[in-house]
């Protein structure tokens, strides 16, 4: 078992892998606790996303998928995980490469959406909103250009 973790912890590095990685994946209650205790929030259609973002040496970037209960039986939960954490899986390489270098982000990504949405969502549509909140949290985390000249 140890064997696979490393091999697929490993091909984050090759190009054109679609994993993603068990060290991208956010664990444990204190780390969900800090991000909605400490962090900071955007919101693009039915999702919200929660970061916090900490000094660090090297990038790094790890994430979560929280649904409410609300959001229909287990079955429908768990599909709809799966989507959220397909639509970051396309969307993480072009989010981390316009992040800081020396920063380590966690997210939270939350769907919002009601039990009868559940069933209808879509992965174009998460796809579009997860964008559309990345680019928010660029565009807070990169510095200003007058900035960077002072």
């Amino acid at each position: 078992m140890q064997e696979q973790r490393t091999r697929h912890d490993e091909a984050e590095g090759v190009a054109g892998d679609a994993t993603l990685p068990r060290s991208a994946i956010l664990r444990g209650r204190g780390a969900f606790d800090a991000v909605f205790k400490d962090g900071s929030g955007t919101r693009s259609g039915r999702l919200i996303v929660k970061y916090r973002v900490m000094p660090a040496e090297h990038r790094r970037l790890v994430a979560g998928f929280v649904l409410r209960r609300g959001s229909g039986n287990a079955v429908r939960r768990n599909r709809l995980k799966r989507l959220l954490r397909e639509a970051y899986r396309h969307e993480r390489a072009a989010f981390e490469a316009r992040l800081p270098e020396d920063i380590e982000v966690h997210l939270v990504v939350l769907w919002s959406g009601t039990r009868e949405e559940a069933p209808r969502e879509r992965l174009e549509k998460l796809r579009v909103d997860l964008a559309s909140a990345l680019r928010k949290i660029v565009h807070r985390l990169r510095p200003r250009q007058d900035e960077r000249s002072i």
